[in-house]
């Protein structure tokens, strides 16, 4: 929402100079209508502006300009797909206006249509390579698609138009990083940090960079530099705590992930990360309080997650130690059965994708709700099974599952979440 806010402000800082330069390649008069429009646009009154532009596209379908306006019209009221189609329109006659590119490659980005932004964008970043907003937004796309190279590429440009902004070697961290350039991304996201140290997402991408480089000591330097400003943050607690366990220091663990409690860290997970770092400094330390105590907080931990085979384990684990064997079996069969079922329903998955191959469409869904019954936290399964459901010809199974999936896991993959929603779209 940020971000939309932030591209609307500088769209209508820039209005007076965007519309004069597309100005200049239209007619040369400007009748009463456009002027109307112009100042609506800037008082916001957008719906008002789309009335009167289709009152001037109405005696002249042809009329850029207009066409231009009301694109950006739709892109204010964010009906960026409508924005799309009148761009095109407007492209036309104006096939190299790098004002229209632009904008109809945002209305592209904004509605999904991550390849026709790519396209759209990177012919206006050839007609005009000085743009830092095309650079921009070109460079969004690429992260978008996974384009690793091509974005880092853009993002070293942008860099060197700009060497204060953190923003860019951020992004260019994130590129390094997903290329594999783990020292080279930790060095760019040094600089991120020295130019912003209050972006907490830098500091816990930099500082788990370092932890996986094993520099323990540099990893927590950054963490206490941002809990300086955000010294309520359950996330940064939680970050020094995964360092200190992985320096076996759990006394230190255990501080920090109470301090995520503390500060409303109340997930499962993070009950289970307690339960664990209090299993170790028991074992550690000799001392069956802390057996005690983290049986407390990892059965807490098993309320909130019933499916995390881990949790189990560590509880048969203590149990165990505390000589509770008929209870340590309990917990220990509890892990065996989750494992072994998450172990078959990807096997099913494995089978199911052979059949699909062979387009063997009905024994690969078989395979598919198999692995489903089998662990059903696996959210991904809806997919297979809608896309199943897809290839039989079962629209209306299949429009379920998609939504289904796309409900159920919103931070699935992004591939497969645009699939699942251009299926929806087509199926209609």
């Amino acid at each position: 929402m940020k971000e939309y806010f932030m591209r609307r402000l500088y769209l209508l800082v820039l209005l007076p100079t965007v519309l004069l330069t597309f100005r200049t390649y239209c007619q040369p008069t400007e009748d009463k209508g456009i002027k109307q429009v112009k100042a609506m646009m800037i008082d916001g009154k957008y719906r008002q502006a789309i009335d009167e532009l289709n009152s001037i596209i109405k005696k002249d379908s042809s009329d850029s300009e207009a066409l231009f306006y009301l694109g950006l019209n739709y892109e204010d009221i964010s009906d960026y797909y409508k924005a799309a189609v009148i761009l095109q329109k407007a492209l036309v006659n104006k096939p190299d206006d790098v004002s229209l590119l632009y904008s109809l490659g945002d209305s592209f980005f904004s509605s999904g249509l991550i390849n026709q932004a790519d396209t759209i964008l990177t012919k206006t970043f050839s007609l005009d390579s000085t743009s830092t907003q095309t650079q921009i937004l070109l460079g969004k796309v690429l992260i978008n698609e996974q384009n690793w190279d091509r974005a880092a590429a853009i993002y070293i440009r942008l860099i060197d138009s700009d060497s204060t902004n953190s923003y860019f070697y951020e992004q260019e961290a994130k590129c390094q990083s997903e290329l594999g350039n783990t020292e080279k991304a930790i060095n760019f996201y040094s600089v991120a940090n020295l130019l912003n140290p209050k972006n907490i997402k830098t500091t816990l991408e930099l500082s788990y960079l370092l932890y996986l480089q094993n520099e323990y000591k540099e990893a927590i330097k950054v963490v206490d530099t941002s809990l300086k400003y955000y010294r309520f943050n359950a996330s940064l607690y939680e970050r020094k705590a995964d360092i200190y366990m992985k320096m076996e220091d759990y006394l230190k663990a255990v501080i920090n992930y109470h301090a995520a409690l503390a500060y409303g860290d109340t997930s499962a997970e993070n009950l289970k990360n307690i339960g664990i770092s209090l299993y170790w400094k028991g074992q550690k330390e000799n001392t069956s309080n802390d057996f005690r105590s983290a049986i407390n907080f990892l059965e807490h931990s098993a309320e909130g997650n019933s499916e995390d085979a881990i949790t189990y384990f560590y509880l048969g684990a203590l149990y165990k130690d505390l000589k509770n064997y008929n209870k340590s079996l309990d917990y220990y069969l509890q892990a065996s059965n989750l494992l072994k079922n998450k172990f078959l329903a990807n096997t099913y998955v494995q089978i199911g994708a052979v059949c699909q191959l062979e387009a063997k469409y009905k024994d690969a869904l078989a395979y598919y709700e198999d692995a489903f019954r089998e662990n059903p936290s696996d959210k991904i399964d809806l997919f297979y099974i809608g896309s199943s459901y897809d290839k039989l010809n079962d629209k209306s199974l299949a429009l379920n599952y998609f939504k289904k999936f796309i409900k159920e896991s919103p931070d699935a993959d992004k591939k497969l979440l645009d699939y699942a929603n251009d299926r929806i779209k087509a199926l209609r």
